[in-house]
């Protein structure tokens, strides 16, 4: 089977044969070399019967056609063929030699014209390399040729079937010496080559391990095997005596050259990727070329002959494959893929070189260097430019790869983290320049060394540690301290594509400034939770002083009202006396616990500091042991400032327990000094940046161990504190700080290690008078006659207060339900001079109660009294319309008074038709 004989039969039309005879051949000895082409004179034997006698008796001699090219082409025939050609030499050399120069012939027989007969020569691919008489790829006899003229005979005869081409050529001695000659060294310069470019892609392909230089030596031993079975260098030095391996070998070397060219084409040109529409049709014809082969293998065993459709698949494969190499190279071309004009060159100089043979053996061009050996030199050319192309893209590959790892070193080097890969051995490869930065040694210095070699020996043996863990678990993510820092460390083991380890891989984060806000977040959590304890120990004390108030005001109540009956002077009026200072205690405790538990503002106003001092000093000494004085020097003329007796009494106490635990240890005084203080426009004696004007400042020393300047700068800030967890919030000064601001004063601090502390507060004086109001003691001797609407939930406290004010004229008229006391009053709303009423009530709260009360009757006077309530303050009761807030319990006198002041300042009262029914 021999494929450029069957390209060369498709393409190539034969002109109908001359029924003349073929001219003679003339030789003068002028020349080395006569083709006989167009010399010969042919008879077609389809049938293999025909004879010497037979074809050179009468009857046979119109049967002769004349030759018109140089190498007839038969295609694919079972036929035989005879041929006869006529020499005339003139020349006095007689020894020649005949060449058919087309290795693949089945049988060739010679007959040689001698003394009136003719010798017959045979020689064949069906018969032993060793029997020719010229041991040549080709089929070479040496004939005589006298001086005359000669008639020569030659049959040829291809019993399988096979492509048949007859290119015979007579040669001199020294031409044919010559022709072999220069055929032996283009031929061994072809191979040679080819060997040379298979070491240097084996040498590339074993180096870098690239898949496409296993495919280019694939493509090269294909090129390589089948040029050498056209050449007839098969059968001469690879198979000389198998008959089918000369016949066949070629197809199947060339379906498997053209195998590792397509798969090489996927890989050159990247075709998955960049044509994968191209690359199926590519896939598809790969494995044509493979089943095509084995099918042919059966229909070869199975007939000796084979069917004239099976060789001509072989010029559509060959097509198929030349143009989809073609369109594949173009379009990665367009693609400015760069290595595709290599392999566009390639197949041009491959496909260039067969078609110079192809028009060379047609006779279309002379038989020069160029067509002689076309297909060799363009296979070569094909070769060398594919390994070009190899090359180039190598080049492409290691710069996109030298621009990829420049982005990776780029990215790893902007990162925070120490990033690095170890090998086996526990030497650094990669290295990000972070570790400069922690370590202080350059990354060139540290590639290809270990952690001995730049770090602490105890902090190397524990990085070494968790490398060996990283090999041998696979991963690691842990906490460790190198280089003075804290940092997390993850470590994975790096494998290949077959699993073997090939190191480890390492991301380092230093959380050294994470563990720090993490542990101050902690301490704001601790110190968060504390203040939430202590707001909800203040919620709940709120919550029994409410409860406790009400005890309070019914059992003051009723002891008031018993002191009134008995004699006064008797033992019974003493005791009930001290009933009501043990009374008067527990509201005092009560309106500490109140002062604590607080959670509204209060509206300023003016008061005197000199009476809240003396409360704070009361209750703090209750809580400091007596190895700590307290001293005051309280000036008792200083004036009015303007702020809230609760926040003033908060701002006390935390002072006076600031300095307490300053001297918990050892003890010491606590010295609170108030006194006025007067800053001019030129001059300020207090040496504090302080406006002009007159102020009273209020000082708290202590003589403990006072605060380094560190300590000193940021006392005020909230959340901090130098108590240990568990015994500050932090937001005591904070809170001290506010008030001061709040109020318009300045707050000023010296404090020394080892000499204690003070605090100078300053606060602006207030030109506003206090109020004059009724005196309490005045109110309770007075009697009244209004009507009045009392509403509480506590039937104790109903009870009392309906005999207090009953007994003194007032009319009471009293309700345990809110509900009621709003039907009773819409039922006649002028018939109530005034309403008080008990805040927290279960079915309608007091300030519902007056609301609906005001809606009613808007000028209407309404008392409310409250034991506890963060939603209630007096400024929120004054906008709603309610005249006056009580805080419980209250003291008869208290109530009183409250009552004749309002009923005292109140307007004349509304006649009906200024009312509001409140339907």
């Amino acid at each position: 089977m021999k494929p450029i004989g069957v390209i060369i039969s498709v393409l190539l039309l034969l002109a109908p044969g001359r029924i003349l005879a073929a001219p003679p051949i003339f030789i003068d000895g002028t020349q080395k070399k006569y083709p006989l082409g167009m010399h010969l004179d042919l008879i077609e034997d389809a049938d293999k019967k025909l004879t010497f006698e037979d074809i050179r008796s009468d009857q046979f001699s119109s049967r002769w056609k004349a030759s018109h090219v140089n190498a007839p082409n038969f295609g694919y025939t079972a036929s035989a063929f005879w041929v006869r050609f006529t020499i005339k030499n003139s020349s006095p050399q007689a020894d020649y030699y005949l060449e058919a120069a087309f290795p693949y012939l089945d049988r060739v027989d010679i007959y040689i014209p001698a003394s009136g007969k003719y010798i017959q020569k045979t020689s064949g691919d069906h018969f032993p390399f060793h029997t020719r008489e010229i041991q040549y790829r080709n089929f070479v006899f040496p004939i005589p040729i006298p001086k005359g003229e000669q008639t020569y005979y030659m049959r040829f005869d291809s019993i399988l079937g096979d492509n048949l081409i007859l290119p015979i050529t007579l040669w001199t001695c020294t031409g044919f010496a010559e022709m072999v000659n220069f055929g032996q060294t283009v031929i061994g310069i072809y191979y040679g080559c080819m060997f040379l470019m298979l070491i240097y892609s084996l040498f590339f392909f074993v180096t870098l391990r690239e898949k496409n230089y296993l495919y280019h030596i694939w493509a090269i031993l294909g090129f390589v095997l089948f040029q050498a079975c056209e050449d007839g260098l098969a059968t001469e030095y690879l198979w000389p005596d198998n008959f089918w391996l000369t016949n066949y070998s070629s197809f199947f070397i060339a379906m498997f050259g053209v195998m590792g060219m397509l798969q090489f084409t996927r890989t050159f040109l990247n075709t998955p990727q960049l044509m994968p529409k191209l690359d199926k049709l590519i896939i598809g014809l790969l494995y044509t070329h493979i089943i095509y082969p084995v099918i042919l293998l059966f229909v070869i065993l199975l007939q000796p002959t084979l069917p004239a459709i099976v060789p001509t698949i072989i010029p559509v494969l060959a097509t198929c494959t030349f143009v989809l190499f073609l369109v594949s190279g173009l379009i990665c071309l367009k693609k400015n893929f760069r290595p595709a004009g290599y392999f566009l060159m390639a197949d041009t100089a491959l496909l260039s070189g067969l078609v110079l043979v192809m028009l060379r053996i047609t006779g279309v061009l002379p038989v020069v260097l160029l067509t002689q050996y076309g297909a060799q030199m363009g296979s070569v050319l094909c070769i060398m430019l594919l390994l070009l192309g190899l090359v180039d893209k190598i080049n492409i590959t290691k710069q996109e790869r030298e621009e990829y790892l420049h982005k990776i070193y780029s990215l790893i080097n902007s990162s925070r983290d120490l990033i690095f890969l170890k090998d086996t051995n526990l030497c650094y490869q990669i290295a990000n320049r972070e570790h400069e930065a922690v370590f202080h040694v350059k990354v060139d210095d540290i590639i290809g060394k270990t952690d001995h070699d730049f770090m602490p020996e105890a902090e190397a043996v524990k990085c070494l540690k968790s490398d060996m863990e990283a090999l041998h678990s696979g991963y690691v993510s842990a906490e460790e301290r190198i280089a003075d820092r804290n940092f997390h460390v993850v470590k994975h083991k790096v494998l290949d594509a077959k699993n073997n380890i090939q190191g480890i891989a390492a991301v380092i984060r230093d959380i050294t400034d994470q563990k720090k806000i993490e542990s101050e977040k902690r301490e704001l959590n601790e110190r968060l939770q504390q203040a939430q304890r202590l707001e909800s120990i203040g919620t709940l004390a709120g919550g029994i002083a409410h409860d406790f108030n009400n005890i309070l005001y019914a059992a003051i109540g009723f002891t008031e009202l018993a002191y009134d009956e008995v004699p006064k002077g008797s033992e019974a009026a003493q005791c009930l006396q001290n009933v009501m200072v043990s009374h008067k205690r527990g509201v005092d405790l009560i309106n500490q616990i109140l002062t604590f538990s607080r959670q509204y503002k209060q509206d300023p106003r003016p008061i005197r500091l000199q009476p809240v001092i003396k409360e704070a000093l009361n209750l703090i000494r209750k809580i400091i042991p007596t190895n700590i004085e307290i001293r005051q020097n309280i000036n008792e003329e200083c004036g009015l400032i303007m702020a809230d007796v609760t926040q003033i009494l908060q701002v006390v106490m935390n002072l006076c327990t600031n300095a307490y635990h300053a001297m918990q240890v050892k003890g010491g005084v606590i010295t609170i000094r108030l006194e006025n203080a007067k800053v001019g426009m030129n001059q300020n004696d207090t040496g504090i940046a302080l406006a002009p004007g007159d102020y009273i400042q209020l000082e708290v020393s202590d003589t403990g161990k006072g605060m380094e300047p560190a300590v000193l700068n940021r006392i005020f800030e909230p959340f901090f504190t130098t108590k240990d967890v568990g015994k500050g919030t932090g937001l005591g000064l904070a809170m001290v700080h506010g008030i001061v601001k709040e109020y318009g004063g300045v707050i000023h601090v010296e404090s020394r290690p080892d000499q204690g502390t003070a605090f100078h507060l300053f606060f602006p004086v207030c030109s506003l008078e206090e109020k004059e109001e009724i005196s309490k003691d005045e109110a309770q001797d007075r009697k009244g006659a209004e009507r009045i609407l009392f509403v509480d939930d506590d039937e104790m406290i109903v009870r009392f207060v309906e005999k207090s004010l009953g007994s003194r004229g007032y009319h009471i008229q009293a309700h345990a339900d809110g509900v009621k006391a709003l039907e009773a009053f819409r039922a006649d709303p002028l018939h109530y001079d005034l309403v008080v009423t008990d805040m927290n009530m279960p079915s309608m709260t007091g300030l519902e109660l007056a609301e609906k009360i005001l809606e009613i009757r808007p000028a209407m006077p309404v008392i409310l009294c409250t034991g506890f309530s963060e939603a209630i303050s007096r400024e929120k009761v004054r906008a709603k319309g309610i005249a006056e807030l009580l805080h419980k319990p209250l003291i008869t006198k208290d109530l009183l008074s409250a009552i004749r002041n309002l009923m005292d300042g109140a307007p004349q009262k509304e006649t009906k038709d200024e009312t509001n029914s409140g339907d």
